[in-house]
């Protein structure tokens, strides 16, 4: 499945910073009490705005994002 409109992974930077400071944040903090982060994200046109691709799938891109940027700090 594809998304439906011309993709731009460059939107996603600002998203992208918020979650590594997230990370960084808990990987400083020893008594941090972080243990999940919820990759679900349900845009727009999953509301029935006829998106053509799976959701699943974009989770497991996030989480698999998510794993990288954590490696990196640890």
């Amino acid at each position: 499945m594809e998304y439906h409109q011309v993709w731009d992974g460059d939107l996603l930077e600002p998203w992208k910073e918020v979650v590594r400071q997230l990370l960084a944040h808990h990987a400083r903090v020893p008594e941090s009490r972080l243990q999940t982060i919820s990759t679900e994200l349900i845009p727009w046109p999953d509301y029935g705005g006829g998106a053509k691709y799976s959701l699943f799938e974009h989770s497991v891109a996030v989480a698999s994002w998510i794993r990288e940027e954590w490696a990196k700090l640890n």
